[in-house]
């Protein structure tokens, strides 16, 4: 991914990103991930999952039987975000212009968030 630098990132600006996303970005976050009424057993995957706290909440949703994928380009945020990683719920450096190594319909859900960009695709799954 061209244009990103990892440079200017530091533990301290991670950790503080953690603490500001608690909370507007968070509670923005979960009301549009309500409005798509996941179930448990879903797979869903959050592109520019940052320090994983809106993962760690859709986890909980899917369940024990359902995953959710955290991937962001910052290795430092990623960091903090595996300190919430459980059963459901993984976490890896990534960016969404390489994700061509999960085959097609991996995921019911996508969630993608970038600096001026918020989507959510939905796929419910059949149950």
């Amino acid at each position: 991914m061209s244009g990103l630098s990892l440079v200017f990132d530091t533990p301290q600006l991670a950790q503080d990103y953690e603490v500001r996303s608690a909370d507007r970005q968070f509670r923005h976050g979960k009301r549009l991930i309500a409005e798509l009424g996941l179930r448990p057993g879903e797979q869903v995957l959050d592109i520019g999952s940052g320090t994983g706290l809106l993962a760690e909440h859709v986890a909980g949703l899917v369940g024990p039987t359902g995953k959710v994928l955290g991937i962001d380009p910052l290795p430092l945020r990623v960091e903090i975000a595996q300190q919430k990683a459980k059963a459901n719920l993984a976490f890896q450096v990534g960016n969404a212009y390489a994700l061509d190594g999960f085959p097609s319909g991996s995921f019911d859900v996508v969630r993608l968030e970038g600096k001026r960009l918020f989507a959510i695709a939905h796929k419910p799954a059949s149950h």
